[in-house]
């Protein structure tokens, strides 16, 4: 973890489990689900299982794949490895029933970024109406949401208490969100290793995550992190207190035909 200050404001920075000074306020889940306060007994993937097996394949990995974790490198010994998973921060209905819509949208997303992704990175351009083609208009959104109940489930990981808002667009009740803004784009540092020589290098991963937190206030302002497959990058950046005298987010998702930004 490192931390600064600048302008009355810190900020956190963890590749692994956030860490803030004691002072700055937490959320505690108290063992219930973020979405609907039930148990929390299911862990969510941080990617999908199919997609695992999709790059990865099927069965025991062996040693042949790896999770790194700052300087902690451990085998991943298939796609439900527990280091595959948030901790249980949902109920069962939730994490499945109730979000299933969302999951199905993201295979079809994913399967397609995987098979199609040396062309999406040449031409940084993702057309979804190839993805999901007539059904556009429908699955786009519910793409969408499955990033925001990804987003939500590295927040609850965390302790950072979730906007409202983004449980209201999940349950449907907004259909875009201003406490969010979320781009696809290439990580250009994965993308020069995936070109050079060696392995294959082709993986998933999850950026380190980043807060703001009010250093005279002590509450978290705002989180930043990204999920990435292959070089292909959702970044994002949350909202987490009060919006007054804050610009409005540009929501995740919004248009069918995305021009892909450059990350480093």
């Amino acid at each position: 973890m490192r931390s600064t200050s600048a302008l009355g404001y810190s900020r956190a920075v963890s590749d692994g489990s956030l860490e803030m000074p004691d002072e700055v306020a937490r959320h505690d889940y108290e063992g219930k689900c973020w979405w609907c306060s039930d148990v929390a007994n299911s862990r969510e993937h941080k990617w999908k299982a199919s997609e695992l097996r999709e790059i990865f394949g099927k069965g025991d990995y062996g040693r042949e794949v790896v999770w790194a974790s700052g300087d902690d490198l451990t085998n991943l010994r298939s796609a439900r490895s527990s280091e595959a998973k948030f901790s249980a921060t949902m109920c069962v209905r939730c994490n499945n029933e109730r979000s299933q819509p969302f999951d199905y949208a993201y295979s079809e997303w994913s399967s397609y970024a995987i098979r199609h992704h040396d062309d999406i990175v040449a031409t940084r351009r993702v057309n979804f109406e190839d993805v999901f083609g007539d059904q556009t208009p429908e699955k786009l959104p519910l793409l969408a949401r499955y990033y925001v109940k990804h987003i939500c489930c590295r927040l609850a990981e965390d302790r950072i208490a979730i906007p409202t808002e983004l449980i209201c667009f999940l349950d449907g009740d907004v259909d875009r969100l201003t406490s969010v803004t979320a781009q696809l784009g290439v990580r250009e540092e994965i993308h020069e290793m995936m070109e050079g020589p060696g392995p294959d290098a082709f993986g998933v991963w999850m950026r380190p995550s980043m807060a703001l937190f009010s250093a005279s206030r002590l509450v978290v302002t705002d989180f930043m992190s990204g999920i990435g497959l292959g070089a292909i990058e959702l970044l994002y950046a949350v909202i987490t207190e009060s919006m007054e005298d804050r610009d409005p987010g540009l929501g995740v998702l919004e248009n069918p035909v995305q021009q892909l930004s450059s990350f480093d």
